[in-house]
């Protein structure tokens, strides 16, 4: 498996970070690795696709997944269908979470109308004197449609946040 590099992105003091027109019909497996994600208090990082219209806000969603922890029980019952965002890409905690985290997403058949879109999710956090946060999810956006781009939001800002972002051959 061979990875051509398409886009890298950072950006600073963000509510909303996208990438847009990323996808296109010359692959149809994208990674996108999100990585020195900081942030200055405790959220979670949700995600949504963009369109040719923009960001589907709606229903559209569907997702599950496990919140790995090392310093308390596991959260294996993270699921929903019919959400409005995809959940979760990772979780900053505590409120004073600057120590770091990062993310791989594994994107299939995003520019074909014909179908849905689905993403597997893989991130781990860090927070000095807690330890690691991690998360393992599977996503589903369930509407046969060529998506373009990405947007990962939170409620509060990223402090910075970079992405590098490959078609698969």
């Amino acid at each position: 498996m061979g990875f051509e590099l398409i886009k890298s992105q950072t950006s600073t003091t963000v509510a909303d970070f996208r990438l847009e027109n990323i996808f296109t019909s010359e692959y149809n497996v994208y990674k996108i690795n999100l990585f020195n994600m900081e942030a200055a208090n405790a959220d979670y990082i949700h995600a949504r696709i963009l369109n040719a219209s923009g960001e589907d806000t709606g229903s559209n969603y569907d997702y599950g997944g496990e919140l790995l922890y090392t310093h308390t029980t596991h959260d294996l019952s993270v699921d929903a269908t019919s959400s409005t965002t995809m959940n979760y890409v990772g979780y900053f905690f505590p409120s004073t979470y600057d120590d770091g985290m990062g993310a791989t997403i594994y994107v299939y058949n995003a520019p074909d109308a014909s179908t849905y879109t689905a993403f597997t999710v893989h991130a781990v956090g860090f927070a000095n004197g807690l330890g690691q946060y991690g998360n393992k999810s599977i996503w589903l956006h369930d509407v046969a449609e060529a998506v373009t781009g990405m947007s990962f939001d939170r409620t509060g800002n990223f402090d910075k946040i970079s992405a590098n972002v490959y078609g698969v051959k």
